[in-house]
């Protein structure tokens, strides 16, 4: 298997960070949205530390020449076929835009910007197994978006084991699929009482 590109397994190694905290304090953030905002403030300032929050772009209709824009972006609009239909619309939750030739845009007429990665956020059990998987799949063979997470989050409580599970997506080898539940109770019983001591 070739290796991923260097920021997309910054990308993900952002995630599983964040999922470490979040499995002890599972209701700190509380919604698909605050899952989304705190990976996406997370993402912003690791890429800004290395230099390379952003892209450039120059469009022929803008007078101040080159434009830029963040390489880090939520739900934005993606392009895509689908059933014989050209103009299908998608917004994965996280994007990660690539580089290209910031004087020849490829989206200045047509089309997308390409996207180095995307990331579909399921929380909560809401919709797993939905069309949002299926609509990322096609966004790669498409080769709209290059790399793809897929990352399910459920507040209920595991038995036992590490709650976090990492595997490359039995269809397509450029997603990566990530189940996370909350640690079982004695592991979060001991997170609680370290931090009131």
């Amino acid at each position: 298997m070739a290796r991923r590109p260097d920021m997309v397994e910054k990308a993900e190694t952002i995630i599983d960070q964040f999922l470490h905290e979040w499995q002890k304090r599972p209701r700190f953030w509380y919604t698909e949205a605050d899952v989304q905002a705190e990976l996406f403030a997370r993402l912003r300032v690791l890429f800004g530390l290395q230099g390379m929050d952003s892209v450039l772009a120059e469009y022929p209709e803008a007078s101040e020449g080159l434009q830029e824009y963040a390489r880090v972006t939520c739900e934005p609009t993606l392009y895509y076929a689908f059933d014989g239909e050209d103009n299908c619309v998608c917004r994965p939750d996280l994007v990660i835009w690539d580089d290209a030739d910031p004087h020849s845009p490829p989206d200045a007429i047509e089309g997308n910007w390409p996207a180095l990665w995307a990331c579909e956020i399921k929380y909560r059990g809401h919709n797993v197994g939905s069309w949002d998987e299926n609509k990322l799949r096609h966004l790669i063979d498409q080769s709209i978006v290059t790399n793809g997470c897929w990352l399910i989050m459920s507040p209920i409580r595991g038995n036992s084991g590490k709650g976090i599970y990492w595997e490359q997506d039995e269809k397509c080898d450029k997603i990566w699929s990530c189940n996370a539940n909350p640690l079982p109770v004695k592991y979060s019983t001991q997170h609680i009482t370290s931090q009131s001591s």
